[in-house]
């Protein structure tokens, strides 16, 4: 895969982690406010800032799965894909239903050329969230550029 490829990757990941930490209604806790700065870290190219914020953030909160995808993208940035894919394994056993986090995953399976699992991994986000239009573009772009199916991806855009 060109560097260039897997730039994008993730780039698309990031976006798809910050969705799961939007603002929402309500008190935010400490665990959230420190991903929340490192995914602004991470996307000002502060890679130790980001890393030394979600690892605070899961000493906070072990189970804030945000946290473990954003370490998943530290991990990726620094190639080493066995352990990003540990920390995107641990973000899904955190919120199993999270469609955002299955989108994560897809796109970790994608750029590891793991072509079946990532689109059953798509066509999971889409089923957890049918309303997603992230997740149906996502499923779209992956039918067209590693499947050729246009018909489909129609469907899914």
């Amino acid at each position: 895969m060109s560097s260039k490829l897997v730039v994008l990757v993730l780039v698309a990941s990031i976006a798809v982690s910050a969705d799961v930490i939007k603002p929402r209604a309500g008190k935010v806790s400490p665990a959230v406010e420190r991903v929340r700065a490192a995914y602004k870290s991470l996307a000002a190219g502060d890679v130790k800032a980001a890393e030394q914020q979600c690892r605070a953030s899961l000493k906070l909160d072990s189970g804030l799965g945000a946290a473990h995808v954003g370490l998943a993208q530290i991990e990726l940035k620094n190639n080493r894909p066995k352990q990003a894919e540990l920390h995107l394994q641990r973000a899904l056993s955190s919120d199993p239903a999270n469609s955002s986090f299955q989108r994560s995953w897809a796109a970790f399976l994608t750029m590891q050329n793991r072509l079946g699992e990532a689109e059953a991994a798509y066509r999971r986000a889409v089923e957890l969230d049918a309303k997603s239009s992230p997740a149906w573009k996502d499923l779209g772009d992956f039918l067209l550029m590693h499947r050729s199916d246009a018909p489909s991806a129609i469907r899914a855009f």
